[in-house]
């Protein structure tokens, strides 16, 4: 429900999907299919995600709200790490883009590009934004030196400084027939793609010769009967595919495939999957909605799409246009990195890798070996640190791998690579390793560790609805800087405050030095029952936290006070009053409640049956003073009686401000028969 952006991990697994009731997280397995693992509960539906390869963790934005997300040990997620964005600008985005080396981040919004910069401890500023009307897509180049950008019908280029990432829009501009809705590059930078008009009625494909200066290639229109048009306004690209140049279009209802034809120097449509039809295996397709988001896995095998009306749609992909002829597999290493460039010494390190069958046959599974080199040529004589198994590659297919090893203990450079043992009939054997990728191993200063001191309220007893404050120190007790994260405050209905309990406020808490601490505080309005609550505070976790689990304080007890007022004892001074005499009306008034109250009045009234209301008729009142918790008063009104018959009598008192009851507020009824008038006896003269 509410589905919106998506992002993958850079090993293929797993997949994190924004939703309006959380971010789910996705398991994947070999076949593509997905697994649901967990869900972080919260409103992901306008979120923008992007995976941190460099970092290994995840970076969700929200119109400037920046979390990040880190692995835990069973695949989930860890409690999201708040991130204090200097100059934040505050603007909702559609897209994030990241370069390989993540040095900075580019949001992609309505009308504009903005530009942040990422330091080595991870932490994000603004820098810089280009603004362009009718801006809404664009994408960075795989070497990170070019964006492309589509603003409402033109082409937009900008070159990115090498160390800034600070952007130069150049004089270039394209005129494209309609409104660009989606645009994608080439693996190789080579082939730029754009989707131009209604539903991708064109697409564009431009030359890079020169990156500066996209040159027109060619188009091709649709090439598909569509029985609803109109259902195909809004497309969105995946990624290109390469051997051949291969990039997806998913639209409402419908996905095609455009190649550009190399030999042929030509556009041409090379497949389509309807929901008005079956597929080549005869399966029915959903009329699923318009699409929100695509992504591929990084084998390219799966691509999974968003929509407006189905849940997550799985597409499974193949090399179209390429006839294996009974040729020679080739395998080469795609790409190849580290999860961390700067590992501290004995930590954990992951080494990953991309498998690419370059060849014009299939491949046989075969073994890919982790290695550590003494110099940047990796081969089969360096050290073996690990090694995994490579299933069959078809032509042109990929596959991703990872393992986690231990960094060495010695500070200094390294360097590792991977190389895929040969398979039968390989075309090429010496292309076989990967380049090298260099890390830095540096010291471990030692990890951060949060602790809450005890809190306390002040004060400690209020009036119910009354204010309170809520006040904690967060200390860092470890060895190392920590990170600026949250505070939370909490109510619970025991004494063990965990992030389960009902949350009552936050505050941003500073980066902490090695054992410094930072108090903070919150004011809140109390419970409006009486009654002893608990209270307490928690502070969200921060990279590397030492221990996790003394990150929420003890509970402190909050009693909540309010006065009750009672009408404890209600008589009259005469029970048979005669008709037009006056008689007496008498009260007792108590606050059998534990606050002062305030003053108020007693109504008296007089009913026709023994139930005593506000609804009877009234025939007086008295001013009730203001009373300690357990005084009472006592009062009294004289009344005349009226036309002879039986009557009740009783009184209410007005409730006061925040009493902790009110249906207690009357009296019960004293019954009153009024008696006619005697007749006067005859008096005279005796003759």
């Amino acid at each position: 429900r509410g589905l919106g952006r998506m992002a993958i991990h850079a090993s293929g697994t797993p997949l994190y999907v924004g939703s309006n009731i959380g971010l789910h997280v996705f398991a994947r397995g070999e076949s593509g299919a997905l697994d649901w693992q967990q869900l972080i509960d919260g409103d992901f539906e306008r979120s923008v995600l992007a995976w941190d390869a460099t970092r290994d963790q995840l970076l969700v934005e929200d119109c400037g709200d920046w979390k990040s997300y880190t692995l835990n040990d069973s695949g989930g997620l860890n409690a999201a790490v708040s991130m204090t964005v200097a100059d934040e600008p505050g603007r909702c985005g559609v897209d994030l883009m990241i370069p390989s080396e993540a040095r900075s981040v580019y949001r992609v919004g309505d009308g504009y590009i903005d530009l942040y910069s990422i330091d080595d401890t991870g932490a994000i500023s603004f820098q810089q934004t280009h603004e362009a009307v009718g801006l809404k897509h664009a994408v960075l180049a795989n070497a990170d030196d070019y964006v492309y950008a589509l603003a409402d019908d033109r082409l937009l280029a900008f070159e990115v400084h090498a160390s800034s990432g600070v952007l130069t829009k150049h004089d270039y501009e394209s005129t494209l027939q309609g409104t660009g809705r989606a645009i994608a590059i080439a693996d190789d930078d080579s082939r730029l793609f754009v989707l131009d008009g209604v539903g991708g009625e064109q697409t564009r494909v431009y030359g890079l010769g020169d990156p500066t200066d996209p040159r027109y290639l060619g188009a091709t229109p649709r090439f598909w009967e569509v029985p609803h048009w109109a259902g195909l306004a809004e497309c969105r690209f995946a990624d290109v595919r390469r051997d051949p140049t291969v990039v997806d279009a998913i639209c409402s209802g419908m996905a095609f495939t455009v190649k550009w034809n190399e030999s042929a120097q030509r556009v041409e449509g090379t497949d389509y999957l309807a929901s008005w039809q079956p597929d080549r295996q005869n399966t029915p397709i959903p009329n699923f909605g318009a699409p929100i988001h695509t992504v591929p896995n990084p084998d390219g095998r799966n691509l999974y799409v968003t929509t407006s009306s189905q849940e997550i749609l799985v597409f499974g992909r193949s090399a179209l246009g390429v006839d294996d002829g009974g040729g020679d597999p080739d395998l080469v290493i795609l790409s190849q990195w580290a999860g961390n460039a700067r590992p501290y010494a004995g930590s954990s390190l992951t080494l990953s890798a991309v498998i690419w069958n370059q060849g014009d046959g299939a491949s046989a599974s075969t073994t890919m070996t982790f290695n550590k080199s003494d110099d940047t040529t990796i081969d089969d004589a360096d050290t073996e640190v690990g090694s995994t198994t490579v299933g069959c590659l078809d032509v042109s297919a990929t596959r991703s791998h990872s393992i986690a090893i231990t960094a060495p203990m010695a500070l200094g450079d390294y360097h590792y690579g991977m190389c895929v043992a040969a398979v039968a009939g390989e075309s090429d054997t010496a292309n076989n390793c990967s380049a090298a990728v260099s890390v830095s191993v540096i010291e471990d200063p030692g990890k951060p560790d949060l602790a809450i001191g005890s809190p306390r309220v002040d004060p400690s007893t209020v009036e119910v609805g009354g204010a309170f404050s809520l006040q904690a120190t967060v200390h860092n007790q470890g060895d190392s800087p920590a990170d600026s994260t949250t505070v939370r405050y909490y109510r619970s209905v025991d004494s063990t405050i965990d992030t389960d309990d009902a949350e009552v406020g936050t505050d941003p808490v500073d980066g902490l030095a090695r054992r410094a601490s930072q108090t903070v505080s919150v004011d809140l309005v109390a419970p409006s029952e009486r009654g002893t609550y608990s209270y307490g505070v928690c502070v969200d976790p921060v990279p590397r936290e030492s221990d996790s689990t003394n990150n929420c304080s003890r509970a402190v007890s909050l009693t909540t006070t309010a006065a009750d007022l009672v009408v404890s004892w209600f008589g009259t001074s005469d029970r048979n009053p005669v008709e037009g005499e006056s008689f007496t009306l008498n009260a007792d008034v108590d606050n059998d409640g534990d606050a002062a109250s305030a003053a108020t009045t007693l109504r008296y009234y007089r009913s026709d049956d023994a139930e005593i209301s506000a609804d009877d008729t009234e025939v007086g009142e008295s001013t009730v003073p203001s009373m300690p918790a357990g005084d009472a008063s006592e009062l009294s009104l004289d009344v005349v009686a009226p036309s002879a018959g039986t009557y009740y009598y009783g009184a209410c008192v007005d409730s006061v401000e925040n009493e902790s009851a009110t249906t207690n507020n009357c009296s019960m009824s004293v019954r009153v028969r009024v008696e006619a008038p005697q007749a006067s006896d005859a008096v005279g003269a005796i003759p």
